[in-house]
């Protein structure tokens, strides 16, 4: 997108390239302190949401991870991550199996799914030993996203 926006809209690709690089850069910060809040809101979607668009940030600014004081909420962050895209690939193959239709999903979703999950896990530093474990901890059900825990109190 980098190369093709830029030739197509007849502008410099160094000039649009330094300007996405500083713009990414910029907003790392903002966009983990935006997870965090969806954290704690409870709000998964919008942890799912800011996780992904941190993901896309550091591919333009590749960099350490970012840091973040409370080293419990970066793994509950990346729980509820795996936890939401979990659920998607769940929901789209019970609506694939139903419909019978093999051009709404693909097996690579799955692939993909875990590719994100692995660039998630770099960005909040997150090394694959402990990334594995999560996965485990969140497939066997012991950790709950809190809607789900609230939702399972109502009744």
């Amino acid at each position: 997108m980098l190369k093709k926006l830029p030739e197509e809209l007849s502008l410099d690709e160094k000039k649009v390239r330094r300007l996405a690089e500083e713009v990414a850069k910029d907003k790392k910060r903002t966009i983990l302190v935006q997870a965090i809040s969806n954290l704690r809101q409870r709000n998964p979607k919008g942890v799912a949401a800011a996780l992904n668009n941190l993901a896309v940030a550091y591919k333009l600014v590749p960099g350490d991870g970012e840091k973040w004081g409370d080293r419990t909420e970066v793994l509950d962050l990346f729980s509820v991550y795996v936890s939401k895209v979990g659920m998607w690939w769940l929901c789209a193959f019970v609506v694939h199996v139903y419909t019978l239709s093999t051009t709404l999903f693909h097996p690579s979703h799955q692939e993909d799914n875990e590719a994100k999950q692995h660039n998630v896990a770099q960005v909040l530093g997150i090394d694959e030993a402990e990334a594995a474990n999560l996965r485990e901890l969140v497939k066997s059900g012991a950790v709950k996203v809190d809607a789900e825990v609230e939702e399972e109190a109502i009744f």
